[in-house]
């Protein structure tokens, strides 16, 4: 495979991308034997879970991801277990840099004392939680999704750390009852891609603030990860497994770009 083949399978803009030194062409890379599944199980400390009943619903959600192909499997995220994974695998690798980003939002944005915060798709708290911890207890923050079991584990986390100004609820953003104009600051990490519509979404969003308020949302775009997602396609695409080459793209044409989102805000 030549290096013009390597790059060639990318069929989106890159107007939106600085200019990238070519690629030079991979090894090619062939799996050791039939039992080869794409994507490691994740690296867990499952003895440093937080009590034996964690520790026992992580391993049972981490089987669930052995031999599993990330791409095309389906996940019952209401299973046990998957609010205990979540935590220990997605929030560190992948939500906290993105939110980390946006915390630091926080601390330059001007905000009355007693803001009122909603956290749209929140999860398992994160980064709700944090949120709660940088602005004090003066602040009311509301976390919602649609995740139930989540939602719960969110809901103890709030308890055991005691933070008495946090609060969640099952809910979707696209159909809430929320009250209008009710909210100083509204955060999103990273659910912008999993909205069905994603300009209804933000324009609940819009709603729900005040006129003086401010929506921090954060959201990979077509262009990110671009040299992770070249490395991955070619590997699919050596080991012929044409579905999940299908499922990649479809993902990454799932993504906004910075002009598709600046249009539907």
């Amino acid at each position: 495979m030549s290096s013009q083949d390597y790059l060639s399978w990318w069929p989106f803009a890159d107007d939106e991308e600085p200019p990238r030194p070519a690629a030079q062409p991979a090894p090619m890379f062939r799996p050791q034997s039939q039992g080869f599944s794409i994507g490691p199980t994740p690296p867990l400390a499952i003895t440093n879970a937080e009590d034996p009943m964690a520790a026992a619903a992580l391993r049972e959600a981490v089987q669930q991801f052995v031999n599993a192909d990330y791409l095309t499997a389906t996940y019952d995220l209401n299973a046990r277990g998957m609010a205990e994974l979540y935590d220990a695998v997605v929030v560190p690798q992948w939500s906290r840099p993105f939110a980390e980003v946006m915390l630091s939002q926080l601390l330059v944005l001007p905000r009355p004392a007693d803001a009122h915060v909603l956290d749209v798709a929140c999860g398992t708290g994160f980064p709700t939680l944090d949120v709660a911890r940088m602005l004090g207890q003066g602040v009311q923050i509301l976390g919602i999704d649609t995740w139930r079991t989540a939602i719960n584990r969110a809901q103890r986390k709030a308890t055991e750390a005691w933070l008495r100004n946090v609060a969640f609820q099952q809910a979707d953003i696209a159909h809430t009852n929320l009250p209008e104009n009710s909210y100083d600051l509204v955060t999103c990490n990273l659910a912008y891609t999993s909205f069905a519509d994603r300009s209804r979404a933000l324009a609940v969003m819009a709603r729900l603030l005040r006129p003086t308020g401010a929506l921090l949302l954060t959201t990979p775009l077509q262009t990110a990860f671009r040299e992770f997602l070249d490395m991955y396609h070619l590997v699919l695409t050596d080991l012929q497994l044409t579905t999940c080459v299908d499922a990649l793209l479809a993902m990454v044409r799932g993504r906004p770009t910075i002009a598709s989102t600046v249009a539907t805000v």
